[in-house]
């Protein structure tokens, strides 16, 4: 599992939102996926902070480069 800052207040967030992303690459996951998934992390008070926009901004953004790297298009 990789840790990222994704913007969470705290580094188990950042953990648990890298988790997410993981999932999704290692699974072929969508992004859709991966914003219902913040989602519902976001209602747990203490990573409440998942479902803002610079934390999905940063889970998609690495969703994206993992995209690349696999189809080659990143070096």
């Amino acid at each position: 599992m990789s840790i990222h800052d994704y913007g969470m207040f705290t580094e188990s967030g950042n953990i648990l939102v890298g988790g997410i992303v993981d999932t999704a690459i290692v699974n072929n996951f969508d992004y859709i996926w991966v914003k219902k998934k913040l989602e519902l992390l976001s209602e747990t008070p203490s990573t409440c902070e998942a479902g803002s926009r610079p934390v999905r901004d940063a889970a998609f953004k690495n969703l994206w480069n993992a995209a690349a790297l696999k189809k080659g298009s990143l070096s």
